[in-house]
């Protein structure tokens, strides 16, 4: 994902809510997706949001495929895995998402 693009996004999500989970503060962006830190029933996760563009160029079912691999890591543990706490397709925002433990 190019700069601008990114800043587009990052201006548009800020402070919005995906999948239940309220965005609070963008960490970054990498070539797919944004991270934003994100609040959900007293937890805070690493909201990382999937850029629409490139879901559309590969094909919902591609992403469906990928969330669904992250998913099946959901209350794994193991010290070189981050923990997922959450995922999927957004139906209010279009966003597909994945939801993490923070790192510091």
């Amino acid at each position: 994902m190019d700069e601008a693009r990114a800043a587009r996004m990052q201006a548009e999500l800020l402070h919005t809510s995906i999948g239940g989970w309220e965005i609070v503060t963008y960490l970054g962006a990498g070539k797919s997706a944004l991270v934003f830190a994100a609040m959900k029933d007293g937890l805070t996760g690493a909201l990382k949001v999937f850029d629409p563009e490139l879901v559309e160029r590969f094909g919902t079912d591609v992403q469906t495929t990928r969330l669904s691999r992250e998913l099946s890591l959901r209350n794994s543990t193991h010290p070189n895995l981050v923990r997922i706490f959450d995922g999927g397709h957004c139906v209010d925002s279009g966003y597909f998402f994945i939801v993490m433990e923070q790192l510091q």
